[in-house]
C-alpha cells in the first residue's frame, strides 16, 4: 500500500491550528483510502498556554490511550533525556517527541534532536511521500534526506507568513490551500504550487441539533478582528441585549478578550474555552463572525459553517471572499 509520513515540530494535535487540523484531516481521508500513515512530530502548539504541559493534552484527547516511553540517548554528540508518546490516532500511527519532565517544548536542544531523529524516521519508515510544514531552515535538510532515499517530498504552506523561497527549493511540490495562496507566493517569492483546497471531517464538526442561540467569534486575536468585534458587541448590548454572543477560546485566549476595557460590563456576552471539538460551538451558533483584519489564506470556520447551515459575515481580506464563492 502506499505510505505517507508527515513529520513537523509543531504538534500534530494541536486543536488552536489550522494547519494542524488540515494535516490530520488529509492523514485520515488518505487511511480510508488504503494508505499507510505515519506522524511524527514534536510537541510545540501554537498557543503557548499549551506548551506548559504537553503529555497532559495528549491525554486529554486520546482518553490516556498513549504509550510513553522515557529515552537517554545521545543526539550530537550530546547527552538528552527527552519523552517518546505513541498512539493511534484514527488508524494514523503517530509518534510525539516530547520533553522531560519539567523541561520546555520550546528548548533549542529538543528542537535539534527532533530534526536529527527524523532523519532517523525518515530511513525507518521509507513512505513513498515525506509531507511537512514550519519556518526552520532544517526542513529543506529533511526533504534533501528524502530525495537521497528515493521519497517524494511536500511542503504544504498553511499560512502567508514564509519569507524566503530558498526554504522550499528541494520539496517536489509545495501545496497552498487556496488560489489567493497560490498568487501571494508566486508573486512574492516565484514559488509555483498547487492549490488543495484543506480537507473537513463532517463527522468531527456537523451537528445533529443546534439550539442557535448565540452569534459566535472564534479566536478572539487582533488579527482576527477582536476590536470590530468588541465594537458589534457594545452595540449589540445597547439596541439589541436579548442577542448574546459567544466567544470561542483558540490561540488568543477568552480571558484576554474580557480584560480588554472596552468589553467590561457587557451583560451579552458569553465564553467558552478552547475545545478539541468543534460541535461543542457550532451547536449553539445562529451567526458566526468572522471580521478578519489579515489576509486569510483560507477560511476553515467559514466552511464548517457552511456545513452546518450557518451563516456567516465576514470580512473580504484574504481567501475569505474566494471560500464564500464570492468573485
Amino acid at each position: 500500500m502506499p505510505s505517507v509520513l508527515f513529520s513537523s515540530y509543531h504538534s500534530c494535535i494541536d486543536p488552536t491550528s489550522g494547519a494542524a487540523i488540515s494535516t490530520r484531516s488529509t492523514l485520515r481521508a488518505l487511511v480510508r483510502r488504503g494508505w499507510d500513515a505515519n506522524v511524527f512530530c514534536g510537541s510545540l502548539f501554537d498557543a503557548p498556554r499549551l506548551n506548559a504541559d504537553p503529555l497532559s493534552s495528549l491525554r486529554d484527547r486520546f482518553n490516556g490511550a498513549i504509550e510513553v516511553k522515557r529515552v537517554r540517548a545521545t543526539v550530537g554528540g550530546r547527552a538528552m533525556i527527552f519523552r517518546l508518546a505513541r498512539f493511534n490516532d484514527d488508524g494514523i500511527d503517530a509518534t510525539v517527541l516530547l520533553p522531560d519532565i519539567g523541561a520546555s517544548s520550546v528548548s533549542p536542544s529538543l528542537v535539534d534532536a527532533y530534526f536529527r531523529l527524523l532523519s532517523d524516521k525518515l530511513r525507518e519508515v521509507r513512505p513513498d511521500v515525506f509531507a511537512t510544514y514550519g519556518g526552520d531552515p532544517r526542513v529543506a535538510s529533511a526533504a534533501r534526506t528524502a530525495k537521497k532515499l528515493g521519497i517524494a517530498s511536500v511542503f504544504t504552506l498553511h499560512n502567508l507568513a514564509y519569507r524566503r523561497r530558498e526554504l522550499f527549493d528541494p520539496f517536489d511540490a509545495v501545496v497552498v490551500p487556496s488560489e489567493f495562496a497560490r498568487a501571494h507566493y508566486q508573486k512574492a517569492l516565484g514559488v509555483e504550487s498547487e492549490v488543495v483546497p484543506p480537507l473537513a471531517d463532517e463527522d468531527k464538526v456537523v451537528v445533529s441539533r443546534n439550539s442557535r442561540r448565540f452569534v459566535t467569534f472564534v479566536n478572539p486575536s487582533l488579527e482576527k478582528g477582536r476590536y470590530f468585534f468588541v465594537g458589534i458587541a457594545r452595540e449589540l448590548n445597547k439596541s439589541r441585549p436579548d442577542i448574546p454572543l459567544l466567544v470561542v477560546d483558540s490561540r488568543s485566549t477568552v480571558d484576554a478578550f474580557k480584560n480588554m476595557p472596552t468589553a467590561r460590563g457587557l451583560t451579552n456576552l458569553f465564553s467558552l474555552e478552547n475545545v478539541a471539538d468543534p460541535r461543542s460551538f457550532y451547536s449553539q451558533s445562529r451567526l458566526v463572525l468572522v471580521p478578519s483584519l489579515c489576509e486569510e489564506s483560507f477560511g476553515r470556520v467559514v466552511v464548517e459553517s457552511g456545513f452546518n447551515g450557518i451563516p456567516v459575515l465576514c470580512s473580504d481580506r484574504g481567501t475569505l471572499p474566494e471560500v464564500c464563492g464570492v468573485s
